[in-house]
């Protein structure tokens, strides 16, 4: 399937106002669930706006004499727009002047200036009715990016959404009605990435940072006409919004012939790298980021301890007895107390989570097994997988995706060293381990957080199982157990599940063309086997696959929203 998929817009939950609160959206059509309409806002901002400031990173009140100060913003309640949440109803009124913000992004890594870019912001008026009653207004300056692409700027400026939606992607600055910055967000693709870390320079402190990776953002205001204003002793000198007496536009001299609206910088966060908003995944038990969380951990095995089993079985308090190899001829890896114990298989501590784990086991268990077959698990399962999730899919998910595949491989080698150190002789019957192997794969899955990634991912992940693998007695319990997982992780969370019903009821087609790639391709590239799977197999249709999948989640969503969504199953 081309990688045109990964392109696919996502809609995600976002905050509505100036404060990090999160809502359950609703579809911008049915944003009239709270009446709320274009007269109504229009009423209440003559009623009880003061003020209509632009943007201001200044603690101080602007004075006449600045240019900002003499800023005229006039809302465009002809071309205001409507958008939602289930429990908030946006109007959303593009602003006009007779000046434009201008804004320098200069971006940094390692202390070097990496790229630049200087667009022309835009600005709306919000007026926001919660389903409390309570109404909130704020301005937003709207900061496209624009780096290393052919993206429409006006295309993303028209279609650009508070809550999200559209091809938007860029910088979001928030203000009062008098204009005092409240907090910046990132928006990537149209969906809102969450709050930006924000530092304003202060005039005496111009040094460029050197300790990490940011961006800084200049602002100025340009006239879009020749005009006079105040001058600082009100004197009516004129000021020109052109060039200043170097040659520079103004705000962007390097001789500070003009003053700046502000200089902001946004800090990249230093575990996801992103210049539009942290999306790193947070801990679902602190909700702190992944990579900084601070839930208290097991000393033995450093997991969370809400994660941990080290205490579960066997206890390490007590001494575990090896049992026994059965003799007399064998009988498939029985145990008889009394005869030669069970060498027990290497941990190989130093190997998990890297890609030679499961070789190793095959080494391990020839040295305490010299005549006997090498469970088919390691090779045809374990070290396969390894590598077409490392290697194929890896490249085809999201960076939360791609956490959750390496996270994933970790805890399955995890999982099956614990499984060989409590059933030493496990590996002596094939078919029972394989099942018991097969048993460790949800929690695995689960701990890593699949039920918490973004639809297109978790296709993505379905569909690199193989059919011989998926619909095997063991592939369709894990599906049953996965599917059972994400409904309980959907009841906790319903804002979550009403973002992921969205995003399937819209890419529902794309999937099943993935599927429908998957059922005639997948089972002829098998490399383990020769022969291509059993008619009834390849008789199935992508829409039963997708049945197979989803269809738990489906009721859940149909039970759930009624018939805000929909779908063809």
């Amino acid at each position: 399937m081309k990688l045109f998929l990964l392109g696919i817009t996502f809609f995600s939950l976002f905050c509505y106002s100036c404060t990090d609160d999160r809502l359950d959206p609703i579809p911008e059509e049915e944003a009239s669930a709270i009446p709320f309409s274009i007269k109504d806002a229009r009423n209440f901002f003559e009623s009880n706006a003061t003020d209509l400031a632009p943007l201001s990173f200044s603690e101080a009140p602007l004075s006449k004499g600045t240019a900002r100060a003499n800023v005229e913003l006039h809302p465009e309640w002809n071309k205001a727009m409507i958008s939602g949440h289930k429990n908030v109803t946006l109007i959303e009124i593009p602003l006009h002047s007779t000046s434009v913000v201008l804004v320098q992004e200069n971006i940094f890594k390692n202390k070097q200036l990496t790229d630049k870019q200087t667009v022309i912001s835009a600005r709306r008026l919000i007026v926001a009715k919660q389903a409390d009653g309570e109404t909130d207004m704020f301005v937003v300056t709207i900061v496209p990016e624009i780096h290393s692409t052919e993206r429409n700027l006006s295309k993303m400026l028209k279609e650009f959404r508070y809550l999200g939606g559209g091809s938007f992607s860029g910088k979001v600055f928030c203000s009062t009605l008098e204009g005092k910055f409240v907090k910046a967000l990132g928006y990537t693709d149209g969906k809102l990435n969450g709050t930006l870390n924000t530092r304003i320079r202060k005039a005496s402190n111009k040094m460029p940072t050197e300790d990490e990776e940011y961006s800084r953002l200049i602002f100025n205001e340009i006239s879009t006409i020749k005009t006079k204003m105040f001058s600082g002793n009100e004197s009516g000198g004129g000021i020109d919004y052109g060039k200043c007496p170097h040659g520079y536009t103004k705000g962007f001299c390097p001789y500070g012939c003009s003053a700046e609206i502000g200089d902001v910088e946004i800090v990249v966060c230093r575990y996801c790298g992103t210049q539009n908003g942290c999306i790193c995944p947070k801990c679902f038990y602190c909700g702190q980021k992944e990579a900084a969380c601070s839930c208290q951990r097991c000393l033995r095995c450093q997991k969370k301890v809400t994660e941990c089993t080290c205490y579960l079985y066997p206890d390490p308090d007590i001494p575990v007895t090896p049992p026994s190899i059965g003799g007399g001829g064998g009988g498939g890896g029985g145990t008889t107390p009394g005869t030669s114990p069970v060498p027990q298989p290497d941990p190989l501590t130093e190997y998990i989570g890297k890609d030679n784990y499961y070789l190793k086991r095959i080494e391990d268990f020839k040295k305490r097994y010299p005549n006997a077959e090498v469970p088919d698990y390691y090779k045809n399962y374990g070290d396969f997988y390894l590598h077409e999730f490392k290697y194929k899919t890896y490249y085809l998910l999201s960076p939360q995706g791609q956490e959750w595949c390496l996270n994933t491989l970790k805890e399955l080698q995890e999982a099956m060293s614990i499984l060989l150190h409590n059933n030493p002789d496990l590996e002596l019957n094939n078919t029972k381990f394989l099942e018991e192997a097969f048993a460790t794969h949800v929690e695995a899955y689960c701990k890593a957080g699949i039920m918490w990634l973004n639809m297109t991912d978790k296709v993505f992940i379905f569909t690199t199982v193989y059919p011989s693998d998926l619909f095997s007695e063991n592939g369709l319990k894990q599906v049953a157990k996965v599917s059972a997982k994400q409904i309980e992780a959907y009841r906790k969370n319903p804002a979550f599940a009403w973002e992921q019903a969205i995003e399937l009821s819209r890419n529902w087609q794309a999937y099943e063309a993935i599927m429908l790639e998957y059922l005639l391709e997948k089972d002829k590239s098998d490399p383990r086997k020769a022969s291509p799977q059993s008619k009834s197999r390849a008789a199935m249709e992508a829409n039963d696959l997708m049945q197979l999948y989803f269809g738990e989640s489906v009721e859940y969503f149909k039970a759930t929203f009624g018939d805000q969504v929909n779908f063809p199953i």
